[in-house]
């Protein structure tokens, strides 16, 4: 089971903080109930209007596997909205 929790703020017009945080629930016969908890932090620019680039760093422990791991994860996402005109 995956579940979310987010947080936006913004910090300017055209610039937001994120902050999601999502634990993702196991429901076998691990050890743990939580089998992973993916922590993010970024900012989100909108350099023009329906264009953004969000820039984030991932931090996620693993925990309901035979050995713990922990991931880093740095990205860079780019969104465009457009709309598509009906035919008449």
């Amino acid at each position: 089971m995956r579940t979310r929790l987010s947080v936006r703020y913004g910090l300017s017009e055209i610039i937001d903080s994120i902050l999601p945080i999502e634990p993702f629930f196991t429901f076998d016969d691990s050890e743990y109930f939580i089998d992973h908890i993916s922590n993010t932090i970024g900012v989100k620019y909108e350099y023009a209007k329906d264009r953004k680039v969000s820039l984030f760093s991932i931090y996620r422990p693993d925990y309901a596997r035979s050995y713990n791991r922990l991931f880093h994860v740095v990205g860079l996402k780019f969104d465009f909205d457009w709309k598509v005109k009906k035919r008449k």
